[in-house]
């Protein structure tokens, strides 16, 4: 009798060892809080997220790019025999700009190919990963369905821009964009959108209207979703200021 309970207690013991084995968060890293939250939304409660640059205990890392990222880049290239199926993080480039994580294609591509290198780093969560996929790829239409059908009134309506930040967002909201420089902002009629890098100074002429969109999270929008969201508020609350 006294061996039965020792053996019965050895293996839950074994039992509970290895649940929490398996249970161990996978380390990986993102580059920015932003790709945080969309690594987040797919690897919840299974990963441990570093951020850059105090990432090097990471399995993974998942990131924008070296057009965006050129730090993340060079920090990269620094550490030594990482397995190329864990460095697949990175949003694909379509047409040279390097911001599509204002495009909803380009932006499901990435925690698609994110889900993958989870699976492929935590097999025991495949089927937790996929889920979290699903419903967040279902959120992300959503959003940006829901912003469009709100902007439908002022489609193919022009917006000026001083950066290619927004391109896809404008496009994926039915608007139409025109790129205009410094010098000739005078002739600007309209919604004009600043530059989130190179903000200006000076006050914009007459009949302008300036939009200042948010190129990335911050304390008050700490959501990618959140983003989208408040940027979509912002232009519609532009345009219904020339109505």
């Amino acid at each position: 009798m006294r061996e039965r309970i020792i053996f019965v207690l050895f293996f839950l013991c074994f039992f509970a060892n290895s649940l929490f084995a398996q249970e161990a968060p996978v380390v990986v890293g993102a580059s920015s809080p932003l790709v945080a939250d969309l690594v987040k939304n797919i690897g919840g409660k299974r990963v441990e997220i570093l951020l850059f640059p105090n990432w090097q205990k990471a399995k993974a890392f998942f990131w924008m790019g070296k057009d965006l990222e050129p730090k993340v880049y060079d920090s990269l290239l620094k550490i030594k025999d990482i397995p190329q199926e864990v460095l697949l993080g990175f949003i694909p480039r379509i047409d040279g700009n390097p911001y599509e994580y204002f495009d909803a294609l380009a932006v499901k591509s990435f925690i698609y190919r994110v889900s993958k290198v989870l699976k492929l780093l935590d097999l025991a969560g495949e089927g937790y990963y996929q889920r979290n996929l699903s419903r967040y790829s279902v959120a992300i239409e959503g959003t940006f369905r829901e912003g469009k059908w709100s902007m439908a009134r002022f489609k193919e309506k022009t917006v000026y821009t001083l950066s290619p930040h927004f391109s896809y967002l404008l496009k994926g909201l039915g608007l139409k964009e025109v790129r205009v420089s410094l010098e000739n902002l005078s002739s600007v009629k309209g919604i004009l959108i600043d530059d989130p890098k190179n903000p200006l100074k000076e006050p914009v002429p007459k009949g302008v209207i300036l939009v200042r969109l948010l190129a990335d999270l911050s304390g008050e929008v700490n959501t990618y979703l959140g983003l989208i969201k408040e940027n979509i508020v912002a232009l519609s609350l532009a345009f219904s200021q020339l109505m």
